[in-house]
């Protein structure tokens, strides 16, 4: 980032994650490995330089600024992918502190018909389409459903089982019809 400092740049937020991805920091949304410390710790520090005076506990605090800052960033050229994951990671964390859905996220006017609003979008179906998910999941591993189910597969078991016992008796019967022995063909043995 060099010697300018933050607060000095409308950008500050462009600058930021442009630094970051240059020093290739973990963005990784709930990352095990690391937990993305110097990401958040540098985002924090940022904010706060952005902000001035005023401590900053949460990137949710500054909302209004964050917001602002988010609608004036664009993709960066030398690694969009790690650039995105970037945003994403802020954007996912605003959602996090603030305990919204995804659909309710008060930024979303404010960057809407920006890239960021594009990236926010994109995260939002993903939402969705995962909660559609959860929902068909749970409504299938519902135990009273489940317990329907299974009483269902024992009743076809049953069912299935009876007529295989059916068609078996008829066609042992048929068998004993066409190789019945008379008295006289069985031979007893002799006994010496």
């Amino acid at each position: 980032m060099g010697g300018t400092a933050l607060s000095e740049t409308p950008h500050w937020l462009q600058n930021f994650l442009e630094d970051a991805v240059e020093r290739k920091l973990c963005s990784k949304i709930n990352c095990r490995t690391c937990g993305a410390p110097e990401f958040r710790n540098g985002l924090r520090a940022a904010l706060q330089e952005a902000v001035g005076d005023r401590p900053v506990r949460r990137f949710a605090d500054e909302l209004d600024r964050v917001a602002r800052a988010l609608a004036q960033v664009q993709p960066y050229e030398a690694d969009p992918r790690r650039f995105e994951l970037a945003v994403r990671f802020i954007l996912y964390e605003i959602w996090r502190q603030l305990g919204a859905t995804m659909s309710e996220l008060p930024i979303e006017p404010l960057v809407r018909g920006t890239w960021v609003g594009g990236v926010l979008r994109r995260m939002q179906e993903h939402f969705w389409t995962v909660m559609d998910l959860r929902a068909i999941h749970d409504d299938k591993n519902d135990p009273e459903k489940v317990r329907v189910r299974r009483l269902e597969a024992k009743r076809i078991r049953r069912e299935n089982h009876a007529r295989r016992l059916v068609q078996k008796q008829e066609q042992d019967r048929i068998w004993w019809q066409t190789h019945q022995r008379t008295s006289t063909e069985r031979k007893r043995p002799e006994i010496d």
